[in-house]
């Protein structure tokens, strides 16, 4: 039987509920919506999935609902709705946008191993002790998930969350769901079509993830991608050697970085209360590169220079974003975030490569690309996570979809959306050309690539042919 109606309300819970209250200022509604924890067995325990909606104005009702998943997987998803009204300007009176906190996010049953990090990614360090030591932090955050989150860990799954989908389409009473998801978002939007053939209405995947290439650690192709942005973003800051004097050349730049790591690794740095190893510092850099506006490379240029001072042994003050890198990194106050990603991951793929194996992958994979490599190539709780109880989702939907993706984003490298391209021939892809940004519509205010989405998205008419647009 579907599910029923969902019964719109207040989006704060109380008068502490400060999210909530925002959302309700911007004229958002919520609701709940029940699903099964496992979808294979419709009848056994459930859970209640948080949704938002910001309704349709048009006046004959619009063209249904498009939900909206911002990826992660970890992120939550109750405001996006707002994002989304923002970037299709008039087109969005014709929806009704929705927004999920996904199951084991947020107000969906949510999952907290009690990390005291919100994220597992870090590098793997330098040699095989190093290794040894990254290997059994991550052994550690998968015992605390494996002890705390109990009997839903199985089921915090994409295949359980395009169910998920499904049961709020139907709650909605729409025939079909309209779809704009981002990195991981595109992800789990081409495993729901799969699974519900013919329910995917007009679908945009931003910052595309090849399904055949999806698994436990999701930075394992984006090496080559990470390090050339982060070349880029040193080539930027040595053209402006006047203002941070970090070098003159992108080398020279490098350079700085590379001794930063160095002194990481001999002591960690201090900044304000936090201490930043090996361990931690490439993951600041690469976590700051997946945009290439002139404020982001600004911002980690002074990072830069905050971390150059901390090396040299002066007291240092963080600056806010780098804090607020550094509080999720090194503190416990985002583990809901990283324990949810890596239940996802983890549910999804297991890495049962031995520990010789992943090592000498590793390596190889330093020696190519030294920066991005002892990252990408770490091991993740995925190595000592329970067994996944269903095998990753073979796509093969042939859905008309329209792709987003920029040349060098370090997050899902454009080759992924070349792969998901060519195997969809109905798909039209639109390319933001010489750019490190990760996730493009309505976010870096690319005319070309908004208006190319937002016409498709106003007619449902994808572009007569694959696009190509240039930085602004």
């Amino acid at each position: 039987a579907p599910p029923p109606e969902p019964l719109w309300g207040d989006c704060a819970r109380g008068p502490q509920d400060t999210r909530g209250a925002r959302l309700d200022a911007a004229g958002l509604r919520c609701a709940e919506v029940t699903v099964p924890v496992d979808h294979a067995d419709p009848d056994g325990p459930t859970l209640t999935l948080a949704v938002s909606r910001l309704a349709a104005t048009a006046d004959d009702g619009g063209d249904g609902p498009l939900l909206v998943n911002g990826g992660g997987p970890g992120g939550r998803g109750l405001h996006l709705p707002l994002d989304a009204a923002a970037a299709l300007g008039e087109t969005a009176a014709r929806y009704d946008l929705i927004g999920m906190d996904p199951r084991g996010i947020g107000r969906s049953a949510p999952v907290d191993c009690g990390w005291p990090t919100g994220s597992s990614v870090r590098s793997a360090g330098a040699g095989l002790i190093d290794f040894l030591a990254a290997s059994a932090v991550q052994r550690d955050l998968a015992a605390a998930c494996r002890d705390t989150a109990g009997p839903l860990l199985p089921h915090l799954t994409t295949r359980q969350t395009a169910h998920d989908l499904d049961r709020v389409r139907a709650a909605l009473g729409a025939e079909r769901l309209h779809y704009l998801g981002y990195s991981y978002g595109s992800y789990l939007g081409q495993v729901y079509g799969q699974l519900h053939p013919g329910r995917l209405g007009r679908t945009v995947l931003d910052g595309v993830m090849d399904p055949e290439r999806y698994g436990a650690h999701p930075l394992a192709d984006t090496t080559a991608a990470n390090e050339a942005a982060l070349r880029e973003w040193a080539a930027w800051t040595a053209d402006r050697h006047g203002t941070y004097r970090l070098g003159r050349d992108a080398d020279a730049v490098l350079g700085e970085v590379d001794r930063l790591v160095r002194a990481a690794t001999a002591r960690p740095l201090r900044l304000g209360d936090h201490h930043v190893d090996h361990h931690t510092l490439p993951v600041l850099y690469l976590s700051a590169l997946g945009t290439d506006t002139d404020a982001a490379r600004d911002g980690l240029a002074r990072d830069t220079l905050a971390l150059a001072r901390a090396a040299a042994g002066r007291a240092v003050t963080p600056p806010a974003g780098l804090d607020r890198r550094l509080r999720l990194l090194l503190t416990e106050e985002r583990s809901a975030f990283g324990s949810a990603q890596a239940a996802v991951l983890c549910g999804d793929a297991a890495d049962r490569r031995t520990t010789l194996t992943r090592y000498l992958e590793l390596r190889a994979e330093s020696a190519r690309h030294p920066f991005a490599g002892p990252v990408a190539g770490n091991t993740t709780p995925c190595a000592h996570w329970p067994e996944p109880r269903e095998p990753l989702t073979v796509v093969d939907d042939p859905t008309p979809v329209l792709l987003v993706a920029a040349t060098g984003d370090p997050r899902t490298s454009y080759d992924h959306a070349l792969a998901v391209r060519e195997r969809r021939p109905g798909a039209r892809l639109v390319t933001l050309a010489d750019s490190t940004q990760h996730g493009v519509y309505g976010v870096l205010g690319n005319r070309c690539v908004d208006e190319a989405v937002n016409a498709y998205l106003a007619t449902g008419d994808l572009p007569a042919a694959d696009l190509r647009c240039t930085r602004e």
